[in-house]
């Protein structure tokens, strides 16, 4: 099996559903950080693509969910080929992920997305999300190369335009400047 290289190409609409740590074991299950908490939905999904070319890969099986999940690919037997995928991004068309209620959003869908705050200035874009013990936070890549955190709360993400791929934020919040 040659992991190195795929036929297929990231879609345009694809989301990035989190990163391949190292190996588990010897039988090829592989360490996975989804960007949202919730990875159960892979196993229904079945297929995602992985790494920067979108090698085609069936789940086999996942299990774990506390800091990380424990997958297992289909064509993945051995903790060598698992090695080979250590640092992949996982992803799948958008169109395949479950729904979500309007006013909620997945994290990796955010990133590329445009910041504007409350006032329609823009900021940036969305560079990274960071995980932290209180909450997400976003990382905003300005114009200028300057970069700007925002944690990812109720009370500062406070518009989400999935079409346009626009995040308004309530920020600076009262009192800063």
């Amino acid at each position: 099996m040659n992991l190195k290289t795929a036929p297929n190409r990231i879609p345009d609409n694809a989301v990035a559903l989190g990163k391949l740590g190292r190996a588990h074991g010897l039988n090829g299950e592989i360490r996975f950080f989804p960007y949202d908490c919730e990875a159960d939905f892979l196993l229904e999904i079945g297929t995602v693509l992985v790494g920067p070319e979108g090698q085609e890969m069936q789940v086999k099986g996942l299990r774990g969910g506390a800091k990380f999940w424990i997958l297992l690919l289909e064509g993945v037997e051995t903790r060598t080929d698992a090695e080979q995928l250590q640092g992949s991004i996982l992803w799948i068309p958008e169109d395949r992920l479950p729904p979500l209620p309007p006013t909620e959003m997945y994290v990796s869908s955010v990133i590329g997305a445009e910041v504007r705050d409350s006032q329609g200035t823009r900021m940036g874009v969305v560079a990274e999300v960071m995980e932290t013990s209180e909450s997400d936070v976003l990382v905003i890549q300005g114009e200028s190369g300057s970069e700007e955190l925002i944690p990812a709360l109720r009370s500062v993400l406070i518009g989400w335009d999935a079409e346009s791929r626009v995040l308004t934020v309530r920020w600076p919040m009262d009192g800063q400047e």
